[in-house]
């Protein structure tokens, strides 16, 4: 689910055949059924919509996996990778969804994506809830994520926390409603696959930041008793 800074795909494929002696009818057509698949990967550095989840040093290693299942286009997944900020140094993803084809070359793909990272006396809550939609034609995809929680990725927490340290307030809420576009290109040459990501983030302002009534006191001007701002992204 997520860009890494340094990735390479390397895939060997095998096929096999089967002959039948004699003529007979055709077998009635088996029902799909669900399968399970599993991942691993090492990487020199994990990196998530331009932002370092480890370390900031060049070389910032990252161990990540998951497992998936799928049947007759639904798919349920969890993915993990270990991050640096937060205590535990986890990052647990859920998610699940369909597929789906529109054509032989174009396919679709809906679902809803929990980041979940586990901490012990949590402070700020980095948990995020996304509904996404792609469309994708061969090797190439286009994906919007919306944010459905109530903050993103903790940005409106730290940025309440960081208006009381100065005695301010902030009211409303930060982050939901936030959008993600991108477009991913996975352009297979022989046993290798180039991997090419782009994406933006348009993060929804919705917190306004009051002085508190101390503050309000201390000041004489009428135009300081009722600031409202807009922070920006």
């Amino acid at each position: 689910m997520k860009q890494v800074f340094v990735s390479s795909l390397l895939s060997l494929g095998a096929a096999g055949a089967f002959a039948q002696a004699t003529p007979a009818a055709p077998a009635a057509p088996e029902p799909v059924v669900g399968g399970f698949t599993a991942n691993v990967n090492l990487t020199t550095k994990y990196k998530f919509r331009g932002q370092d989840q480890g370390d900031t040093e060049w070389f910032s290693p990252a161990l990540q996996g998951g497992f998936d299942w799928s049947s007759n286009g639904f798919y349920l997944g969890n993915w993990n990778s270990n991050v640096s900020f937060t205590n535990a140094s986890l990052e647990m993803d859920f998610y699940a969804g369909y597929k789906g084809e529109i054509t032989k070359e174009f396919g679709y793909d809906v679902g809803i994506l929990q980041y979940y990272y586990p901490q012990k006396d949590k402070v700020v809550s980095f948990n995020t809830t996304e509904i996404y939609g792609a469309l994708t034609w061969q090797w190439l995809t286009a994906k919007y994520s919306y944010t459905v929680s109530g903050d993103y990725f903790g940005l409106g927490k730290l940025q309440k926390l960081a208006a009381e340290a100065n005695g301010d307030s902030l009211g409303g809420s930060r982050g939901r409603g936030t959008g993600y576009v991108e477009l991913n290109a996975n352009f297979p040459i022989d046993k290798l696959t180039i991997n090419a990501h782009a994406g933006y983030t348009h993060l929804r302002r919705s917190c306004a930041t009051r002085r508190s009534t101390a503050a309000k006191a201390a000041r004489s001007t009428p135009a300081s008793r009722a600031t409202t701002t807009t922070r920006s992204a």
